[in-house]
This record gives structure tokens, sequence and C-alpha cells, in this order.
């Protein structure tokens, strides 16, 4: 015959509320330390690729929003770049055969209603990348890709109107390793703008950043053979600004000031600046269409 156990009113509540205690301790430990693979990712969700995500990321967050808030996740995105990171060097670097040849890129990552910042790993190289066939002139043309300005540049935005695949920042920054100012490629930006010469040789790349209401000119990288890169940013800049509604900024420069007058924006402080107000009303509808 079992025993028979008299609680009171009181006991019985001080036991539930334990065992939720222990329950969420529990539902916690899970929640931020569980092993996060893109493998579980791609078992749990049926997704075959980062670029898989970016495409369906809306229609895959809707679809799995109970998966990813186990995790602590409101979006595939963020879950499948929070887990390439922490699988970043046990699986892309011993599997590389040359791990040095790898390219570190930041980006920004939401969980638990936090922002962090992780870096992953990535090969410019590895199957399934666009190859530069800027790497070499067209034959009999040696000054193929000689161009008088920056604004005669193809243009190509990375980040608009969807995430970013970090494989392709990667190769961008392979593509500018030997330019004089590489140090100043920031993989965290929001947004890249890729100028190629018309045989696609990469010859300059500009990255913006999200700062609330603005968008800022984050930085540029040129291989100084066309002039002209900074200027055909910053006019890109705020043509992408009044197309996601918003004002830009950009650091003082003592010899660009009259550059940043021209398009209306104030000097405050060691920054110009101009809200989408005024840059709308400046420059009206229809002037930011294509790169």
């Amino acid at each position: 015959m079992r025993p028979k156990y008299n609680l009171s009113e009181e006991a019985v509540q001080d036991l539930t509320e334990r065992l939720l205690k222990a329950a969420n301790e529990g539902v916690d430990a899970v929640h931020m330390d569980a092993n996060i693979t893109t493998d579980l990712i791609h078992k749990m969700t049926h997704v075959t690729s980062l670029t898989d995500v970016i495409d369906r990321n809306d229609t895959l967050s809707k679809t799995y929003a109970g998966f990813l808030s186990l995790y602590g996740f409101e979006s595939m995105y963020d879950m499948y770049m929070y887990a390439k990171a922490c699988e970043a060097l046990p699986t892309s670097l011993h599997k590389s055969k040359d791990y040095s040849k790898l390219v570190p890129v930041k980006r920004k990552v939401t969980r638990n209603g936090k922002e962090t910042e992780v870096t992953v790993y990535e090969d410019p190289n590895k199957q399934g990348s666009q190859p530069n066939e800027g790497n070499t002139q067209a034959k009999g043309t040696p000054n193929a890709t000689a161009h008088s300005h920056a604004r005669e540049l193809k243009g190509k935005f990375h980040g608009k109107e969807k995430k970013l695949d970090t494989q392709k920042i990667a190769k961008l920054k392979q593509d500018t390793a030997n330019f004089p100012n590489k140090g100043n490629f920031n993989t965290s930006a929001d947004y890249f703008l890729e100028l190629t010469s018309a045989e696609g040789k990469v010859v300059g790349v500009v990255g913006y950043s999200v700062e609330g209401k603005y968008l800022k000119f984050d930085f540029f990288v040129s291989d100084g053979t066309v002039p002209g890169i900074a200027s055909r940013g910053l006019g890109e800049l705020i043509k992408l600004a009044i197309s996601e509604k918003k004002g830009v900024k950009i650091d003082n420069d003592p010899q660009a000031g009259a550059a940043y007058a021209h398009y209306g924006l104030e000097r405050k402080g060691n920054e110009w600046s101009a809200d989408f107000k005024s840059l709308n009303a400046n420059f009206g509808e229809g002037w930011h269409k294509g790169v």
C-alpha cells in the first residue's frame, strides 16, 4: 500500500514554484548553452545553405518561430549566422587545407533581445563563389580597366533589400587585399557598394552602417587607379538613404567639406549630417534610382 502524503496548500504551492523554477532553469540552460550548429538547423528546418536562408528568411522565421524562440532568436538569419560563428573554428579551419586564406567576417545578430557581434570565417574561393573575372585584362587592351572617373564604374549593392552573404563579403575583402588603404575595410558594415570596371575587376568598395534613423558613410577602399571613389560613394549613400527613408552621416574630412555642403549636409562637431526630410526636399522623388 502506497503511503499517503498530506501536504498543506502552502506546501503544494511551494513545491509547484520550486518545480517551475527548476524547469525554467533547465530551459534557460538549454536556451543559452545548447550546441547550435548549422547541421541542427538543416535537420530541423530543411534549409540547405546561408543563401537559402537569406532568400527565405521572412517565411522561415514565421514557420519555425517556436524553434527559434527556444534558442532565443527571432529570425532564421540570426540563428544561422550564430551557428556558423559557433562552429567556425572547429569546422571551417579544420576542413580547409590552407586556413590562412580564410577571411574573418564580422556580423551582428540579435539573441535574447541583445545585439551581439559574431565572427564567421569564410573561404572566398570555395566552390560556388563567383570568379573574379577582373584578374586578367582583355587581350590586346592593356588599358582595358582605365576610367576617367568613378561615376563611369559599374555599381552593385550588397545588403540592400536582403541580408548579407558573408562569403560575398569575404570575397570583396580578398579582392581588395592589395589596395593601398585595405586596412579601412570593415566587414561589419550593413551595406557594401562594389564598384567594378567594364571587365569585372573590383576597383573600389564603399561601406555604410545603420545608426538609428541614419545611414553612415563607414569606409571606402580603392586600388588608386580611378579617381572619385569616395565622391561616388557619397552620392550613392544619399540615394540609398532616401530609398530607405533615412538621413545620412559622415565623419568630417577637411578636404571634403565643400562636397558635403554641396549635398546639403550640415556640420555638427566632427560630423556632417542631413535628416531624411531635408534630403528628400533637396533631391526629390526618383533621384535615388539605381547605382
